[in-house]
């Protein structure tokens, strides 16, 4: 009970008469390979597309780890920085009327 059939319809040399039928479609050899190129340019299309996206999204991906870095180099001077701040706070407190001009830092502490 098979709906496909293969048919021979000559012998003779140099022909093809193979042909495939169904449901009253014929398939023939020029139809197979046609659905097989398109299924071939498919397949490529379908490959071309996703490496594009794949390509798209290394780019923004290498794009946000230089932001990354730019940003983790920017916090480190502002630490460095207001670190320095603090500390010229903390001199300029610690040192009001404590220094004298005839003393240095190290005997001011000293004492």
């Amino acid at each position: 009970m098979s709906l496909v059939t293969l048919t021979a319809n000559t012998a003779r040399m140099g022909t093809r008469g193979r042909t495939i039928s169904r449901a009253g479609v014929r398939v023939g050899p020029v139809t197979v390979r046609f659905v097989f190129v398109v299924t071939l340019a498919l397949l490529a299309l379908f490959y071309l597309v996703q490496s594009n996206r794949v390509s798209t999204q290394n780019l923004q991906l290498k794009a946000l780890e230089a932001q990354k870095a730019d940003i983790i180099e920017q916090n480190e001077r502002l630490s460095t920085e207001a670190a320095r701040l603090q500390s010229l706070q903390q001199i300029k407190k610690s040192g009001d009327g404590k220094l004298t001009p005839g003393r240095t830092a190290a005997d001011a502490y000293a004492s």
